[in-house]
């Protein structure tokens, strides 16, 4: 109760100040890993941790409504994973096999996209697949994994619009562009309505090439904006802003 006093008094605060709020009410991040980095908590397949997260966030964006909302954010610096080779849960491991059927289409287009034969379609940690040569299976694997991330992604932003129907939702302080975040960015960009960013380069370029035309998009900008060399420049810090303004 004293969570969601809180939620009512900001946004009334924003309000008062004659500003639309842009709530953050989530965050989807993982608490832990376990298993030598193999297992997420919470797991992103788990129908159970899902439910709970959808229920929360119908709540929360009920309390959000009546304030019209520019949009929501599920967190900052939502993420799968900073480090292991996650998604080897029990609940991903019994998902997999659908996955790898909506993805490819039949058994015969998974044996070529493998160059072998796949009987019962089992992933590979990087370290395996290495040992075993065999790129497909951790390929796949890696791509189940994003997949995952964006549907958490999707099933918050539709929890969010039970409540608020128009809204807008995403995430904000995107870590990076490669797998372990768990960000497919054309994936994700599909999905989203609220996308902000980091100042890196390649964030920006994916942005710009692939968020929805009504999306609100940024980057967080500051004193710890780093440019060549890992310093901070007085021209980079002025550049930026007019960047990120730039057409598409």
């Amino acid at each position: 109760e004293a969570d969601r006093d809180g939620l009512r008094r900001m946004l009334d605060l924003v309000t008062g100040l004659d500003m639309r709020p842009l709530p953050y009410i989530s965050r989807i991040w993982a608490d832990k890993l376990s298993d030598n980095g193999l297992i997420r908590t919470p797991c992103l397949s788990d129908a159970a941790y899902l439910q709970t997260l959808k229920a929360s966030l119908i709540e929360r964006a009920t309390i959000c409504s009546d304030h019209a909302p520019a949009g929501y954010t599920l967190g900052d610096e939502c993420f799968l994973a900073t480090s292991g080779d996650v998604c080897f849960s029990e609940h991903c491991l019994a998902d997999f096999p659908a996955f790898l059927m909506r993805r490819h289409g039949t058994p015969e287009a998974l044996n070529a996209a493998w160059g072998r034969p796949v009987p019962e379609p089992s992933k590979l940690p990087l370290a395996q697949a290495r040992e075993h040569s065999d790129p497909g299976a951790w390929v796949d694997h890696r791509l189940h994994a994003e997949d995952r991330f964006t549907s958490a992604v999707a099933l918050g932003r539709d929890a969010i619009r039970q409540a608020d129907p128009d809204a807008r939702v995403g995430f904000d302080g995107a870590f990076d562009t490669g797998t372990h975040s768990g960000y497919n960015w054309w994936a994700l960009s599909q999905t989203m309505g609220v996308w902000n960013a980091y100042w890196q380069q390649d964030q920006h370029l994916a942005l710009k090439s692939y968020a929805s035309p009504d999306a609100l998009t940024g980057l967080w900008y500051g004193g710890y904006v780093y440019g060549p060399g890992g310093k901070t420049h007085a021209h980079h810090v002025r550049w930026l802003p007019w960047y990120s303004l730039a057409p598409r």
